[in-house]
């Protein structure tokens, strides 16, 4: 028998009634993770089903701050057009990856 696929996973959760928003511990979401991990597919899965983009964690950070510092540029392109401010999200985030390259360093966790 072939192993599930996360997708496959999500998507039983799903059907049963798994609450999409419900956040950890660390205020993160089923979106911060799919990009953590790199699975767009979830993501893609997860926003279909009305999960929440503009979701905080205890840092402030949303799916597209979380997609944009990992460098996610298809989640970022999925995220942007249904996350509240997202230009200015994107501004600060770009502004912060400049300060770290032309510094050859990487900036504090935010």
């Amino acid at each position: 028998m072939a192993q599930p696929t996360c997708d496959h996973i999500l998507s039983i959760l799903l059907e049963f009634g798994a609450e999409i928003n419900s956040q950890n511990d660390d205020g993160r979401i089923a979106m911060h993770f799919a990009i953590y991990t790199g699975f767009e597919s979830l993501l893609r899965m997860l926003l279909q089903h009305g999960a929440d983009p503009n979701i905080q964690d205890k840092k402030g950070r949303t799916p597209l701050h979380v997609a944009a510092l990992e460098r996610e540029v298809k989640a970022v392109c999925l995220l942007s057009p249904v996350t509240r401010d997202s230009k200015k999200i994107l501004e600060l985030i770009s502004l912060r990856l400049e300060m770290e390259d032309s510094k050859g360093y990487e900036s504090p966790e935010w």
